[in-house]
């Protein structure tokens, strides 16, 4: 087996253009410029109609945690949306 490592000139993994064609190692695989591309690829439908993507190797349980808002008494809350 021989394989030759090929880099995305624009460093972007596919980012779908307004006339359809994408950008980065999506197009490349999009216009057979290369067999295969292997990233962290977000599965979207407008990918899927281009390429085929293989099963999922990783789920990534990535979040973003905020706190809860609390409630806050204040005679004078009325006027703030007016402050600078």
């Amino acid at each position: 087996l021989r394989y030759t490592t090929v880099l995305s000139p624009d460093g972007e993994w596919g980012r779908q253009l307004p006339n359809g064609s994408f950008t980065g190692l999506i197009g490349k695989t999009q216009r057979k410029e290369v067999d295969m591309s292997l990233g962290p690829f977000s599965v979207t439908w407008e990918r899927a109609q281009v390429v085929d993507f293989s099963s999922t190797l990783y789920v990534d349980g990535f979040g973003i945690f905020l706190p809860r808002p609390r409630l806050e008494r204040d005679l004078a809350g009325f006027i703030k949306p007016f402050s600078w």
